[in-house]
């Protein structure tokens, strides 16, 4: 057996506590609650993250609703980061991916029933890293251990 599936609940509570206290400025600067620029690199990292995330969830509820918002609102990042099951699906797949093929979006894995989610991280090379990063940060270079590869060939 190559992965077992794992609960990373835990991740998504943080990234909706990070969600509730830092916001990114118009400017790309990360602010926290008391309206001061944040330096911390994991905030950074996780705010990132959760807008790349929140982003994902909406472009997966439009084409699921065939009905697209112009704009992401508060009820759709609320959504988002309290959809535990997606989340977990999304860090479960990447993970067995990796392990399995060496790398994610590899397009070899059925991305199923969540596709439009894993196609919004796939599409863009940034995307692509910034979700890299944060598995990689949040899980001890879950992506870069060589201990834990197993490539098919």
């Amino acid at each position: 057996m190559i992965s077992k599936k794992e609960d990373y609940s835990y991740l998504l509570d943080d990234l909706r506590s990070i969600s509730y206290n830092y916001y990114l400025n118009y400017n790309g600067d990360i602010i926290n609650k008391n309206g001061k620029i944040e330096k911390d690199d994991r905030i950074k990292l996780c705010v990132d993250f959760y807008a790349l995330y929140c982003m994902a969830y909406k472009k997966m509820n439009d084409i699921k609703e065939k009905s697209p918002k112009k704009n992401i609102d508060r009820e759709t990042i609320i959504r988002a980061l309290a959809s535990y099951e997606i989340f977990n699906y999304l860090i479960n797949i990447c993970i067995a991916e990796y392990r399995l093929y060496g790398d994610i979006g590899t397009g070899i894995v059925s991305y199923i029933p969540y596709e439009p989610l894993f196609d919004f991280f796939f599409e863009d090379n940034c995307r692509k890293e910034t979700l890299v990063k944060y598995l990689n940060n949040e899980l001890d270079n879950v992506l870069n251990d060589e201990n834990t590869k197993k490539r098919v060939k």
